[in-house]
């Protein structure tokens, strides 16, 4: 009965240790987080949509030469240094990266992240969309 006891404490405090360190990570670590939906039209004709109230990447032909970009300045207001990560999901995940992913701005300063759609050969005409997560972090050490 005694190690019966044993492996219950053990597992709640397992429980209850992680519960805390995500409760902190997610109150003092992540500063925020900004979500910005894409677009993209897959056809035979190259095209541009000047559009911001989201990342459209216009349109063109289903090659991997197919490349298109859009930037993000984000600008550091707090007092202290953070990293500035980015993360996709959606049907464009795979086709998606950003140039200086992970930057480190300490408080004042200003970076760009250069947002990137690559298409795959073979890819099936039509609109897609994903989205793009920006995450701002503290930097603990």
């Amino acid at each position: 009965m005694e190690l019966k006891k044993a492996i219950i404490f053990v597992c709640v405090f397992f429980v209850a240790a992680i519960a805390i360190t995500a409760a902190a990570y997610s109150l003092f670590v992540v500063v925020e987080v900004h979500t910005f939906p894409m677009n993209i039209v897959v056809e035979d004709v190259v095209g541009v949509n000047v559009d911001n109230d989201m990342f459209y990447f216009g349109s063109m032909p289903p090659t991997n030469a197919s490349l298109a970009n859009r930037n993000a300045i984000y600008v550091n207001n707090n007092d202290f240094e953070v990293e500035v990560s980015a993360f996709f999901s959606g049907e464009m995940k795979e086709w998606t990266y950003v140039e200086n992913n992970n930057l480190r701005l300490y408080p004042g300063e200003s970076g760009k992240l250069v947002y990137y759609v690559q298409l795959n050969d073979g890819v099936e005409y039509g609109n897609y969309s994903g989205t793009a997560k920006m995450y701002v972090k503290r930097v603990l050490w």
